[in-house]
């Protein structure tokens, strides 16, 4: 059984594409999952499976052709981290996913260039049960996630409103 690596094509009329060959440091198990376009570049967040455990990843790139694997402790600890979202609010990145120590809680990642995170676990998103964000956006003075909550076979869906 063969594990798929992350790929990615481009396209510059949305008809014809073509896969990048320029992922660096992609190994087998590693899933991306979201993509945002910011000021310096774009970025991929997702997952590595190539540990003892899930950690977030992430990858960089000035024009989308050739990517850059960012290495980062924030990515990563004890138990398992996922970056399932990620958008450009306001000249910074933000990262969505979760962290499973016992249960899944949901947990936001901020990054200024791409390559240097700071994972904030709130106290307000972790509670009882499951939770996990799936993507994230701006709005006006707030930013609002959405995902789901719960317990194991009985999730709602989940949305996350904060002031800027």
């Amino acid at each position: 059984n063969r594990v798929p690596s992350p790929s990615a094509w481009t396209s510059s009329d949305g008809v014809s594409w073509q896969q990048i060959d320029g992922f660096e440091s992609v190994d087998e198990g590693s899933g991306i999952a979201a993509v945002a376009v910011w000021d310096e570049g774009r970025v991929a967040v997702g997952h590595d499976l190539s540990g003892d455990d899930w950690d977030a990843a992430g990858w960089v790139s000035p024009d989308g052709d050739a990517w850059h694997r960012v290495e980062d402790t924030a990515l990563g600890g004890p138990g398992d981290q996922v970056m399932s979202g990620v958008a450009e609010i306001d000249g910074e990145i933000v990262a969505v996913g979760y962290e499973r120590l016992t249960d899944r809680d949901a947990i936001i990642w901020r990054s200024s260039d791409g390559l240097t995170w700071t994972r904030s676990l709130e106290g307000t998103l972790a509670a009882t049960g499951i939770q996990e964000m799936f993507s994230i956006a701006a709005r006006d003075d707030h930013l609002v996630a959405v995902g789901y909550s719960g317990e194991v076979g009985e999730w709602d869906a989940a949305v996350w409103r904060r002031n800027r």
